[in-house]
This record gives structure tokens, sequence and C-alpha cells, in this order.
């Protein structure tokens, strides 16, 4: 287990109730990754899960990828949600080269955190980080999701920018790609209603 394993591990354990955090724990660290698993658990968490993100009755595909269909979400959100919209297609791709997929998706998944926080701020130039630092001592957002939120940067920071991992090796493993990807959605329900959305949040609520 390494350093990103064991903090994502833990922010999971205190975003998801006891029953939830062991159904996730299981399924991140099951030694073949199941999509289908994923899919289904992402549902259980509800909102913009990768099936409620887009509406596959409209064809057309909104990454290019037929079937994807046309994203629920109002353009003006686009920053917030598309980042989800590619993490869960990242998942989607090679069930037996996802190793190399990992950072691509831990990436993908922050993105959502960043532009959300990055508009509570008014900060929309600033990187995750910048952001979270300008919202200090403003009382906008509550010091737990404030200390979760500035818990996971790091983690953001090495998808972004640490390629000094052992040669032949990958800085994030698959489990923490899923923690990463399930922490995100979490932090995100925790920031929705202070980010001023144009989308009525219940479309994700829609049959899929």
């Amino acid at each position: 287990m390494n350093e990103h394993t064991e903090i994502l591990r833990v922010l999971s354990s205190e975003l998801y109730a006891r029953e939830d955090a062991d159904i996730l724990h299981s399924l991140a660290s099951a030694s073949t990754f199941e999509y289908a698993a994923l899919a289904a658990f992402d549902t259980r968490v509800g909102g913009p899960s990768v099936a409620a993100l887009v509406d596959r009755r409209r064809r057309g595909g909104t990454l290019g990828i037929p079937q994807h269909g046309v994203g629920r979400y109002e353009i003006a959100d686009r920053d917030v949600f598309r980042p989800l919209q590619y993490a869960g297609v990242y998942f989607t791709m090679n069930a037996t080269e996802i190793e190399w997929l990992t950072r691509a998706i831990v990436e993908a998944s922050s993105g959502h955190v960043e532009a959300l926080v990055k508009r509570i701020g008014r900060t929309p130039r600033s990187p995750l980080g910048a952001a979270l630092r300008a919202l200090r001592g403003r009382n906008v957002m509550d010091p737990e999701t404030e200390d979760l939120v500035g818990r996971f940067v790091p983690i953001y920071n090495d998808a972004k920018h640490a390629f000094d991992h052992d040669m032949d090796t990958h800085r994030f493993s698959v489990e923490d790609a899923v923690l990463a990807y399930f922490v995100c959605r979490r932090l995100g329900e925790r920031l929705y209603s202070l980010a001023r959305l144009n989308t009525d949040m219940s479309v994700f609520d829609l049959p899929v």
C-alpha cells in the first residue's frame, strides 16, 4: 500500500457510512477490476454518477464515443461535470490496461472538485490548492469540508505533476483510482450548494 492508498482509504472512510465504505474498499481492492460493480456502486451513491451524467436515450456522444449520450447538465456547468464524464469513460476503456489510465482517472476526478472550489471562491484561474487557501478565513466552506479537500490536494498535485516514480511502475494503483473517484464524488456533494450551479441537481435523478 502506497501513501496515496492510505490517505484515500481514510478519506473514503470519513466520507461514506460504514456499510458503503466497506463495499467501496472491497470494490477498489479487488484482484480484478470490474466496471459493472463500480457502476452499480456509483448509482447507489446517487447524483451525477457515470450512468446519470448522460442521457443515453439521446443519440450522439459528448466524447465522440457511440452510445455515451448527451450530457444532462447545463452547458454553463460543463467545467464541473465534464471531468466526471472523462473519469467514467476512462474506467470503461480497457480493463486489461487500466493501470495506464489510473493517473488520468485521478486527475479527471479531481478536476470536478477543483472546478467547484474555484467557483465557490471566485478564483477561476487558480489551481485547487490556491483556490482553497483563498477561501480560508472567509467562513464560506464548513471547516470539516475544507479539511477534507485540503487533505486531498496533494493527491491531485501528484496526478498532475509527479512523474518521478520507479521505472516501469505507475504513480497510482487501480485501487487509488477507484477510491479517488468516489472521494471526489462525495466531496462534490458537499460543495454543490455553495457553487452557484445552473444545473438542477434533480436532473440526475431521472431514470437512466
